[in-house]
């Protein structure tokens, strides 16, 4: 078998693409430095997700089921979401109901649609966007394991993938040339504990 570093970029882009689409479930965390984004989200083909977003200082925790969504968000996220353009008392009394205790919704509810798309292992994946100008890098080490690097050239930037270069070719990491933002990507193919949160839960429905 050739080793990844031998094939061409097209060819190694291909590969690690297939491979990420044959994956039923992933974890992905994302690191956005001009927003102050951070999330941490596992997911799998179903839709069933869990994970956590913080937004600019605006938090929620959420948990999808199949037919529910599960979330605990701050007050801060319950300002700018579900109370947001409503009388100053109104938003009061909505960010006192909601904040800092777990609520649900049914799971394709439009009121939950902020967290839903990171529920979509295909949206997820479309943010690797291919090129054929794609071109293979040197072997290199990401924490502890082998991987290949990909340099994949956008319109106003590069995307450098890390792509294992071990087993089966998942993408591990990618990272921007015109930013410090980075997503991981593990848990390949691990089951996604969605099991609802304990205690009181507020049904919204």
């Amino acid at each position: 078998m050739i080793p990844l570093s031998e094939l061409s970029g097209p060819e190694l882009q291909d590969k690690a693409l297939a491979a990420m689409h044959t994956t039923n479930s992933l974890r992905w965390r994302i690191h956005e430095v001009q927003n102050d984004v951070e999330i941490d989200i596992s997911v799998d083909r179903r839709g069933q997700c869990r994970g956590s977003m913080d937004l600019d200082g605006e938090t929620v925790t959420f948990i999808r089921t199949t037919d529910t969504m599960f979330f605990r968000p701050d007050a801060a996220f319950v300002r700018s979401t579900w109370a947001k353009g409503r009388p100053a008392g109104q938003a009061d009394a909505i960010v006192a109901r909601m904040a800092g205790r777990w609520n649900q919704l049914k799971r394709n509810d439009p009121s939950a649609t902020g967290m839903e798309g990171f529920c979509n292992m295909n949206a997820l994946l479309a943010a690797f966007t291919s090129s054929p100008l794609a071109l293979t890098g040197q072997p290199t080490v990401l924490g502890g394991q082998e991987v290949v690097t990909l340099s994949v050239p956008q319109k106003d930037w590069t995307n450098t993938w890390y792509i294992a270069a071990k087993g089966v070719p998942y993408i591990l990491k990618m990272t921007r040339s015109d930013k410090p933002n980075w997503s991981e990507i593990s848990a390949h193919n691990q089951p996604v504990d969605v099991t609802p949160p304990a205690g009181d839960i507020q049904d919204l429905n």
